[in-house]
């Protein structure tokens, strides 16, 4: 620990230590720059037993990490409210509220957007709910990159195999690392599914006929589909690296939309829009036997 060591920010890190508080401390340090890590996720192993009161350290230097973290995300807000019908929310938002005191007194420099020296910026709010505000949403189907990605294709650790066309004309069978170091993933992946495909054509449609070699995208003018762009990047040598990048997220989004188109998931979506909001399309509402029917095919579709 006393040794400078190269970081790896993509790979997880073990350490093993003697349960001391210099060793908590040196391992903490490791972390002290939320935006630039030295590692990625982390794996601790004492030597002995720890006792209590590191065991309390430990939890305070987390704490006050992540809220470290949290204030930056949030634009350093200082307001938080809470469900006042949840004990539960009352309790998390008292704990933070004293955890995030502690947290002012020991950053003296700490400070807020919509205090007296800093006014540009309306002050952000944090705001404690729990489950019972909105007891659906975990019923449905979420539609954004990121969800889609893992709960409809084989990701292991990260990992994803996509297949793309070759300039042979066959099939290749690539793998990529979905984390923080892909600056498309960390754009993208909160964005409805729709958006990032609209997104990427925009960005590939860009390039292309941005290059004065792109004879392709100008003979077919700005009416491209994604599958006929990711065809014409591999003509541009110029942008390798961007378009490789471009096309992985092209031939998994599309991975996604197969995976949607095959189990079903338009009608389900359409169930779970009916039954959460009361509300169908149809005066006379959709029959309960098709509802039903819909919902045990995609339910059959997702287990096969």
């Amino acid at each position: 620990l006393e040794i400078g060591r190269q970081p790896f920010p993509d790979i997880d890190v073990i350490y093993l230590a003697t349960p001391t508080l210099q060793s908590v401390e040196k391992i903490s340090k490791d972390f002290e720059n939320k935006l630039k890590p030295r590692y990625g996720n982390v794996h601790i192993f004492f030597l002995e037993s720890l006792s209590s009161e590191l065991f309390a350290v430990i939890q305070s230097i987390c704490v006050r990490q992540e809220i470290s973290q949290y204030m930056h995300y949030l634009e350093r807000a200082s307001l938080h409210s809470f469900q006042g019908s949840s004990k539960y929310a009352r309790e998390i938002a008292t704990a933070f509220h004293q955890t995030l005191l502690q947290y002012k007194k020991s950053n003296p420099a700490f400070w807020c957007n919509g205090d007296d020296a800093h006014h540009d910026r309306d002050r952000g709010q944090i705001l404690i709910l729990d489950r019972t505000f909105d007891p659906l949403s975990p019923l449905m189907h979420e539609y954004t990159y990121q969800a889609m990605a893992f709960d409809l294709l084989d990701v292991q650790e990260g990992v994803i195999e996509y297949k793309t066309a070759t300039n042979k004309g066959s099939e290749d069978t690539r793998k990529a690392l979905l984390n923080e170091s892909d600056e498309f993933w960390l754009e993208f992946r909160h964005n409805h599914i729709a958006k990032v495909i609209e997104a990427v054509k925009e960005r590939m449609s860009d390039i292309i006929q941005n290059n004065s070699g792109a004879a392709l995208a100008k003979s077919n003018g700005a009416n491209l589909d994604i599958t006929t762009m990711a065809a014409a990047v591999k003509k541009l040598p110029e942008y390798t690296q961007t378009m490789t990048k471009l096309s992985q997220h092209v031939a998994i989004a599309q991975q996604c939309m197969d995976a949607f188109t095959k189990q079903g998931l338009m009608n389900l979506s359409q169930v779970e829009q009916t039954l959460s909001n009361k509300h169908d399309q149809r005066p006379e509402g959709p029959p309960a036997g098709h509802l039903l029917r819909v919902s045990e095919t995609s339910s059959r579709g997702k287990s096969e």
